[in-house]
């Protein structure tokens, strides 16, 4: 048999209702830009309520892209190198 629990908030990605037992607190960095191209990080973090499966993703390993990966053509265009 099933135990139900109410829930508590929604998981700020997904909009999956939490229970107390499964919401996760989280803190996400703020940021502003500018102007559009400055970014600046401020010194508050801001509250996330997350579940489980949206955490790890946003924890999961990724590569950031390189200089190996993109590859300046003239101009301003950006050819991708697989």
């Amino acid at each position: 048999m099933k135990r139900e629990c109410p829930a508590i908030g929604l998981c700020d990605q997904c909009s999956a209702g939490l229970c107390i037992n499964h919401a996760i607190d989280v803190s996400q960095t703020v940021i502003m830009g500018d102007p559009i191209v400055h970014v600046v990080e401020l010194p508050l973090k801001a509250r996330r309520l997350v579940c489980q499966v949206c955490k790890e993703a946003f924890e999961q390993p990724h590569k950031l892209a390189s200089q190996d990966a993109m590859k300046l053509k003239t101009g301003s265009q950006l050819e991708t190198v697989f």
